[in-house]
């Protein structure tokens, strides 16, 4: 059950780095960069357990 989780925190964080990509150009406020960041950290959390 525990790599449906990584998959699908894998799946949001690629989806938030590329719209945080897209978006770059008209948004300063790096918010998707950071919630992505934190989804990172999540699945490396999860990866050790």
């Amino acid at each position: 059950m525990r790599w449906l989780f990584v998959f699908v925190l894998s799946v949001m964080a690629v989806f938030m780095t590329v719209c945080a990509i897209a978006l770059g150009e008209f948004v300063g406020f790096p918010l998707l960069t950071l919630i992505a960041t934190i989804i990172y950290i999540l699945i490396l959390v999860a990866g050790q357990h």
